[in-house]
Formats: C-alpha cells, sequence, structure tokens
C-alpha cells in the first residue's frame, strides 16, 4: 500500500476525494474497492442549544450550559456562555495540571448563534472571563446599546466572551453552545472499504 498523507484517488476517470491521515491500498481491480485506514481521535462532544439570546440555562448529559450575559452596540454582538468543565480540567490533580487545562480548554469550546433566515453566525473573536456574581440590565436611548446578563456563583464553570458582527440579539432564533475534545490517547485505526458500482 500507499503510506502517508493521501488526499485522493483515481478510479479510471473519475476522481474520488478521500480525507485520511493513514494508508490506501491499491486492488487488483481499480474501479471497484477502496481499502484504506481512517485514525479516530476519542473524545467527547456535548452541544447545546438555546432557542434565543436570553440568560438562561439548559443540561446535557448532567453537564451545565448557561447564556449568562448579552451585550449588543454599534461595534457588535457580545455573548457571555458558561461551559462544562472539559475532561483534562476535571481530571488535573494540582493547579499547574488545571491552569494548563484551562489554557486548553479555549480550543474545545465553540459558539455560533442562527438569525431568523436561517443564516449561521460564526463569532470573529473570543475571550475568557472567569466566573463571577452579579447580574445588570442597560438599554440605550437610541436602541443602539442593549446588555443583559446574570452571573451565578459557580468557580467551577468557565465563561468565554464570544464577538459577533453587529446583529440585533431580537433577530437571533437559536444558539448552539458546543464543547469538543480529545481524552488525550492515541487515536484508533479503523479500516475502511469503498464500494464502486459502475453501469
Amino acid at each position: 500500500g500507499k503510506k502517508g498523507l493521501m488526499r485522493y484517488a483515481e478510479l479510471g476517470s473519475a476522481v474520488k476525494i478521500v480525507e485520511l491521515d493513514g494508508t490506501i491500498e491499491e486492488t487488483k481491480d481499480p474501479g471497484k474497492e477502496i481499502h484504506g485506514e481512517l485514525k479516530v481521535t476519542r473524545g467527547r462532544r456535548l452541544q447545546a442549544e438555546f432557542p434565543d439570546l436570553k440568560v438562561q440555562r439548559k443540561k446535557v448529559e448532567g453537564e451545565e450550559f448557561s447564556i449568562k450575559g448579552v451585550e449588543s452596540n454599534a461595534e457588535g454582538l457580545t455573548v457571555i456562555v458558561s461551559f462544562p468543565q472539559t475532561l483534562a480540567m476535571k481530571n488535573s490533580i494540582n493547579m499547574l495540571d488545571r491552569m494548563q487545562a484551562m489554557m486548553q480548554a479555549m480550543n474545545c469550546y465553540d459558539l455560533e448563534i442562527e438569525d431568523k433566515e436561517g443564516n449561521v453566525l460564526i463569532p470573529f473573536g473570543k475571550t475568557s472571563t472567569g466566573a463571577g456574581g452579579g447580574s445588570s440590565q442597560s438599554f440605550g436611548v437610541n436602541g443602539n446599546v442593549q446588555s443583559r446578563s446574570s452571573q451565578y456563583n459557580d468557580p467551577d464553570q468557565p465563561t468565554v466572551a464570544f464577538r459577533f458582527k453587529p446583529v440585533q440579539s431580537h433577530y437571533i432564533q437559536r444558539v448552539t453552545a458546543k464543547v469538543v475534545e480529545s481524552d488525550n490517547n492515541p487515536p484508533v485505526t479503523v479500516p475502511f472499504t469503498i464500494q464502486v458500482t459502475t453501469k
């Protein structure tokens, strides 16, 4: 077989895209089958969907997500969300491990908002905000500034502020918060076969 990064394999006059980091074996009868291996990284994926941008909580598989604050002004929309701890944070045994796990956790957290026309908006930036307490609410006279927030006293939940392009918060129909992380174990090799039928 051919080892290394394979991005495509030729099947007669057609080209099949094969995204994998592994091995593709050439068959005696090209155009009928492609055999190969996929490297699958193990981990977990949690996803919480909210119907709007109001301050609220939701549990998924026993883990809590919270929209803790929303601020909309001429510069953009900021959504503050608290997430469940990553596995690395839960398994940290000392302060140094925990600090390292917290820094790496930023790559595991993501947020998407969908407007009423079905457009999915992706943040252009995010920052860790920590945890805190209290609540606040403010609205601008001309309607350009809107802000709602509510901080829950949970120091164990990482909180992230996501920044989006300007959009009115009432124009949002869905908010999706995600945690996607690896369990830091070696990838699992999964063999595959693609059968091609030609007419």
